[in-house]
């Protein structure tokens, strides 16, 4: 019992918090899996800071109450802004996004509106998106811009203040505790995750093409699909070779029909200057479609993947990377310092 007692007293329980992160899916509309867009509250750009440019430069544009209310509410998927040139006409604004009939009732918080631009209406209609934001419409330019929100796990090691001696035993069982001689603690894993940007080519913020590695659509499965549904398409030997590149900033891929002709195929992308020099691994090859260069010339683009040209329709699908930050598992140290001896339960303790 005294050890019970005092492993309560020792015990420090895991306590995992769910925090926000933002993807910016690129330069336009967000839109869900099936191209619809989301019911939102609008906050028009008079009443936020950040959505006012100069020296034409809309990189500077940014949201932070769009991001401050939906790091608030669970329901929310991403928000979406467009920012004006200071001085000019122009009616921007920016919009936190819900699923259909998930947006909360009542008056939305701070200055934000239920009323959209010039009085449209921000529920029904239209505005039938659903789960996570998945694609975009590429129709504002630089000046907009579609962030999706997704959840990231992260934890603390906090000591429990106030623990029965029997909650202290059933948590020391479920969190399973290293054995004597040893301690344990938990490290953030750093792992990849995709978004999909859309249904295109991929580009950076300036708009420019990578460096790639190519993978014809013969030499992988998954590009190709039937019954004329190409959302059924993949390139799994694309994310797989991402994955083991650090450099590697996404990819994209474009599938066919089966039994037509069509010359379809994977990119595994890198920024200029930065794909591994010697053979590409497995089937990927250093000649693009048609022997095309796969480095040099236009292929300049740089950083994360930001935009896309939607030049390919459906059949094409383009992929942009990010780091995610996870808690892995217990690392043990078998070499740890031994354990406090326990005190025996001697009369002259008795007070």
């Amino acid at each position: 019992m005294a050890r019970a007692l005092l492993g309560a007293l020792l015990l420090e329980s895991l306590a995992m918090a769910v925090t926000s992160d933002y993807a910016l899916i690129g330069h336009g509309r967000c839109l869900d899996g099936a191209q619809q867009s989301y019911e939102y509250w609008y906050l028009p750009a008079g009443e936020a800071s950040g959505l006012l440019y100069v020296n034409g430069d809309p990189s500077t544009c940014a949201c932070k109450a769009c991001q401050d209310v939906c790091d608030q509410h669970m329901g929310c998927v991403g928000y979406e802004f467009f920012c004006c040139p200071a001085g000019e006409r122009c009616f921007g604004g920016g919009s936190v996004l819900f699923s259909k009939n998930t947006r909360p009732s009542g008056t939305p918080p701070g200055t934000f509106s239920t009323s959209g631009p010039f009085g449209a209406p921000t529920v029904g209609g239209n505005l039938i998106g659903s789960g996570p934001i998945l694609s975009m419409n590429a129709n504002t330019g630089p000046d907009g811009s579609c962030y999706a929100k997704h959840a990231v796990a992260a934890g603390a090691l906090q000591t429990s203040k106030k623990v029965s001696a029997p909650a202290a035993v059933q948590q020391l069982a479920a969190v399973q505790l290293p054995p004597p001689h040893a301690a344990a603690r938990r490290e953030f894993v750093v792992t990849s995750d995709y978004t999909l940007i859309g249904h295109g080519r991929c580009l950076d913020g300036a708009q420019q093409s990578y460096e790639y590695w190519y993978l014809p659509a013969g030499e992988a499965s998954g590009l190709l699909y039937v019954n004329g549904d190409p959302s059924t398409c993949a390139c799994k030997a694309c994310q797989d070779v991402c994955d083991q590149h650090m450099g590697c900033v996404g990819y994209e891929f474009f599938c066919c029909p089966a039994g037509e002709r069509c010359f379809g195929g994977g990119s595994v992308l890198f920024s200029k200057n930065t794909r591994p020099s010697g053979t590409p691994p497995g089937t990927f090859s250093t000649s693009g479609p048609f022997g095309a260069p796969t480095v040099g010339g236009n292929l300049i683009g740089s950083g994360p993947i930001l935009s896309m040209n939607a030049n390919t329709g459906p059949d094409g699908s383009c992929y942009a990377k990010h780091a995610v930050r996870r808690l892995g598992p217990f690392i043990t140290s078998h070499d740890a310092p031994q354990p406090l001896p326990v005190v025996p339960d001697s009369p002259a303790l008795r007070r």
